[in-house]
């Protein structure tokens, strides 16, 4: 595939994964639309085939990503409605952490 057309299908394919994390709260399915929304990312990514190379960056970001999150959450700095949570980390956060960073391209795709 074109690097252009893989680019702009990329950037398609996030926002529409994006917008799934951050409304998910105001949709109807306020927890299946962020769910929704990673596995779109998750098969362009397959497709793409480059999950292998996203995989260590996506654990490391998760493990700092999660803590933090739930630290800022904690101390009152960050405050959201109830919605299912992890570690105090709103579900929806969490996901959106890792679209992030597994739909990160890779080195070798970028140059």
């Amino acid at each position: 595939m074109n690097a252009r057309v893989s680019f702009v299908l990329d950037l398609i394919v996030f926002q529409i994964a994006w917008f799934c994390c951050v409304l998910a709260t105001k949709t109807p399915f306020p927890e299946l639309a962020p769910y929704l929304g990673v596995a779109l990312v998750l098969i362009r990514v397959l497709w793409a085939d480059r999950f292998r190379a996203s995989l260590p960056f996506l654990i490391a970001c998760l493990l700092i990503g999660i803590p933090g999150d739930a630290f800022l959450v904690k101390v009152q700095l960050l405050h959201f409605p109830p919605y299912p949570n992890l570690f105090g980390s709103p579900l929806w956060m969490v996901l959106l952490l890792s679209l992030i960073h597994i739909s990160e391209p890779t080195r070798q795709e970028a140059i």
